[in-house]
């Protein structure tokens, strides 16, 4: 058995692979048939029998023949960064010789958390021996992904035989977050915001951080001089400052296990939160803050520095799409040490989590309120829709009043953190899963509005 499975594997590698058709398979049946129900017959008529038989083998060894002959060439175009549940189109060209009447069928090799939401559509090309193709996949899951090569489906001049043609090479695709969905809606919470008063981007002229170390040199303000360095290097040292770019935000997204929780519309929580992730980013980005991003569990999973750029933009979606859900408890006190340690300049911190990880953390709330003293706290959560659905259901039988009291108990529990964070001075956005990430976005811009005037 085992034996068999590698030697088919191995068949489906080939670049090449060659079977009977439906037809022929359905000829050698039916002569079976015959043979069976006519052997009487058969036995008086041998030499018309072994005519026939031999009439069908030199067509069929024609039609294998005719089919070596046939030239298969290809192109696709996938796109490298696909979004998360936005359907992208898949489009290419195909080249058969002698006709594209040869082909018989086309798989363009996406499967897993690629779904394909449409079949394979055919145009003809400018050459007639071209055709050219398309189809619309919908991406499923974020990470990386790979698509295997196209397998073209072509068939012999009697449609005898078929043949399976791979062409290209398998191609590594990293479906990232959702960047289509919010765009519009936060590009005009922006322009809003921006005329309430004040610009959204203010930056004061006097506003300066340290930048290094540097020799003094008389011409310099004799109140730089920094005089720990100077003792330490023998020689007078000064401190150099720089124009202050804007502020500073970072952002932690939890990936523990109340994260898994997969939403009616097929994205789980950690989905909606790596899109406020990168949603944040892209805002504070735009107004000319410094942006760093973390995803946690009960480690680290991956830190980016707070950074400006298009090109730190990049990267902070890339490390977000490969971020994974894992069946461990949230690590809060770690994160909140690990920020304590590594961030020193003041900085607006943004948790993405879920209520019910801090409902087993006590110390959480006395770290966050140490925490607090230097990075301001925005925590972001989803509302529990299907405890609210059940505590506004009636119960129709004795059973649903369990399930009506344990939602009830549910949001309790909810709204008691909840408060316990605003009387610690947290600021909290809980919002429906539609409307989260422009909440968010909303919270941080009037949050840094009210800073700046």
């Amino acid at each position: 058995m085992t034996s068999w499975l590698a030697w088919w594997k191995t068949w489906r590698r080939r670049a090449k692979r060659t079977v009977p058709s439906y037809r022929l398979t359905g000829i050698v049946a039916g002569v079976g048939l015959l043979n069976f129900l006519l052997a009487n017959w058969l036995i008086h008529s041998v030499w018309v029998w072994g005519a026939l038989l031999l009439v069908l083998a030199a067509l069929t060894l024609a039609d294998l023949v005719d089919l070596r002959t046939i030239e298969v060439h290809g192109t696709r175009d996938v796109t490298p960064r696909p979004q998360l549940y936005i359907p992208m189109k898949v489009t290419g060209l195909l080249s058969v010789r002698p006709s594209v009447r040869r082909i018989a069928g086309v798989d363009l090799g996406f499967s897993g958390p690629l779904e394909q939401e449409s079949k394979v559509e055919y145009q003809p090309a400018n050459h007639l021996d071209s055709l050219s193709f398309s189809q619309v996949v919908v991406p499923v899951k974020r990470g990386y992904t790979t698509v295997s090569p196209m397998d073209i489906k072509v068939r012999s001049r009697f449609g005898l035989w078929d043949q399976y043609v791979r062409i290209g090479q398998a191609e590594e695709v990293l479906v990232i977050p959702d960047l289509t969905t919010w765009r519009r809606a936060v590009a005009a919470l922006e322009r809003t915001l921006s005329q309430e008063g004040a610009h959204v981007k203010p930056l004061s002229a006097g506003d300066s951080e340290f930048s290094h170390l540097a020799e003094y040199v008389p011409d310099d303000d004799p109140r730089r001089i920094n005089w720990g360095a100077t003792a330490r290097r023998g020689r007078l040292m000064k401190n150099s400052y720089q124009a202050e770019q804007g502020q500073q935000l970072i952002v932690a997204v939890d990936a523990s296990r109340y994260m898994q929780v997969t939403l009616e519309d097929g994205k789980t929580r950690l989905d909606y939160a790596i899109e406020c992730a990168a949603a944040l980013a892209s805002a504070s980005l735009d107004v000319g803050d410094r942006v760093g991003v973390l995803a946690f569990t009960h480690k680290m999973l991956f830190r980016l520095p707070p950074r400006h750029g298009r090109r730190h933009w990049e990267q902070i979606v890339e490390e977000l799409a490969g971020v994974e859900a894992e069946m461990v408890q949230g690590g809060y006190e770690g994160l909140l040490r690990h920020l304590t340690g590594s961030f020193h300049r003041r900085s607006l911190l943004v948790i993405v989590s879920e209520l019910e990880g801090l409902q087993s953390d006590p110390a959480f709330l006395g770290i966050l309120h140490r925490v607090q003293r230097q990075h301001p706290v925005l925590f972001v959560t989803l509302t529990d829709i299907d405890a609210q659905k059940r505590a506004e259901q009636v119960p129709a039988k004795t059973e649903d009043v369990s399930r009506l009291a344990a939602a009830h108990w549910v949001l309790n529990e909810r709204n008691r953190v909840r408060q316990a964070m605003i009387q610690k001075g947290v600021s909290v956005v809980e919002s429906q899963p539609s409307d989260v990430v422009v909440d968010t976005v909303a919270a941080y811009l009037r949050r840094r509005l009210r800073r700046s005037r």
